[in-house]
C-alpha cells in the first residue's frame, strides 16, 4: 500500500469544480528525483499541492513540483477550493516507466575497430522505445552500426496508460569497454577487468608481461590492458601509496612510509627532479618537476606526525 501525502486544507466536499480539477501532463524521471509537470484546470481562490505549498486567487494555471525519488512510490493529493465549491485530485506515479537497465538489449561488435553493434531498447512491458546516440536516431526502437566504447542512449518519452509523458534522462551504454582496476592478490598489485572477451595482456610499469607489482609500490601505475580477441585497448594511469600521498622517503617498494610528511620527504622529493617519473611525479605527467614539488608543499605536516 503506498504511503499518502496529507496536508492540511478544510474537508473537500463531494462537490467539484469540475471532472478533473489538476492534470499531471508530464514526470520528469532523474537518479535521486523527479519532477511533476502539471495544470490546474479551474479558477480558485486557494490551490494546495501535496508538498503542502499553496497558490492563491488563481496565481497560475500551472505547476511543476520536485521531489525525492524515494517518494515515487507515493500518491500525491491535490486540493482546490473556489468559494463554496471544493476538488480533490489524487495522483500515483507510473514507476514502471522508470529507466531500467534490463530494458537495454546490446550487441557488442565483433572487434574493437568494427561498426556492427547494435541496441535495442524496451520499456516495461516489451514495447518498442525509440532513443537517439548521438545524432543518430533509431528505428522500432533498434540502431546498428555502433563501435565499441561508451555510448550515450537517449529514451524517447514514454505516454502511460494513465495519459501522463513520462522522460527518462540519458544513460551511458558501454560496448568492449574495459574497465581496469588494480587489486591485491598474494602481495602484488594486480589488474581487474571487465568487460572484453576475458583474454587479456597487459603490463604494468616496466613488469614483465601478466606480472603485477608489490603492494607497496610508491608512485605512478601505467596498467597497459589488450583484448587480445577484440583488439580493445584500455590505460589506466594511478598514484599508488601504502601510506598518505607525499610520505615517500625510502621510495621502494621494501620501504613503507611513517605515516607523515616531513624534512626526510622533502628530501626524497628534491633528489627525485628530473625528467623522468618517480615516486615524487604526483600528477603522473611523467615528468618529476617544480608542479610536483608545489603539491608536496600543501601536504608538508599532513598525516601522524607526533606532538
Amino acid at each position: 500500500m503506498k504511503n499518502t501525502i496529507l496536508f492540511t486544507l478544510a474537508v473537500f466536499a463531494v462537490v467539484s469544480l469540475q471532472a478533473q480539477c489538476f492534470t499531471v501532463t508530464t514526470l520528469e524521471w532523474n537518479t535521486e528525483q523527479f519532477t511533476l509537470n502539471g495544470t490546474i484546470n479551474g479558477a480558485y481562490t486557494l490551490a494546495v499541492l501535496p508538498t503542502g505549498a499553496t497558490l492563491e486567487n488563481n496565481e497560475s494555471d500551472t505547476f511543476s513540483l520536485t521531489l525525492p525519488i524515494e517518494k515515487a512510490d507515493h500518491v500525491f493529493i491535490f486540493g482546490l477550493v473556489n468559494g463554496a465549491d471544493e476538488c480533490s485530485f489524487t495522483f500515483d506515479p507510473d514507476e514502471s516507466t522508470y529507466f531500467n537497465a534490463a530494458w537495454v538489449s546490446a550487441s557488442d561488435p565483433s572487434t574493437c575497430d568494427a561498426t556492427d553493434g547494435s541496441l535495442c531498447l524496451t520499456d516495461y512491458s516489451g514495447n518498442p522505445v525509440d532513443f537517439t546516440i548521438d545524432s543518430f536516431a533509431s528505428s522500432n526502437g533498434c540502431l546498428g552500426g555502433l563501435s565499441s566504447g561508451s555510448h550515450l542512449l537517449s529514451p524517447a518519452a514514454i505516454t502511460a496508460s494513465d495519459g501522463v509523458t513520462y522522460l527518462n534522462p540519458s544513460k551511458t551504454v558501454e560496448m568492449l569497454e574495459l574497465n581496469v582496476t588494480l587489486t591485491e592478490n598474494d602481495g602484488l598489485l594486480i589488474p581487474q577487468i571487465n568487460g572484453g572477451s576475458g583474454d587479456y595482456a597487459w603490463f604494468i610499469n616496466d613488469a614483465p608481461i601478466n606480472e603485477g607489482i608489490p603492494v607497496q609500490f610508491k608512485g605512478c601505475a601505467v596498467v597497459d590492458v589488450t583484448d587480445l580477441v577484440t583488439g580493445c585497448k584500455a590505460v589506466k594511469t594511478e598514484y599508488l601509496t601504502n601510506s598518505i600521498k607525499g610520505d615517500i622517503s625510502g621510495a621502494s617498494a621494501q620501504t613503507p612510509g611513517d605515516g607523515c610528511v616531513l624534512t626526510s620527504d622533502l628530501l626524497a622529493v628534491l633528489g627525485f627532479m628530473g625528467p623522468t617519473s618517480t615516486a615524487a611525479d604526483f600528477d603522473c605527467d611523467g615528468v618529476t618537476n617544480i608542479s610536483d614539488l608545489l603539491f608536496f608543499l600543501t601536504r608538508f605536516g599532513a598525516g601522524n606526525c607526533g606532538s
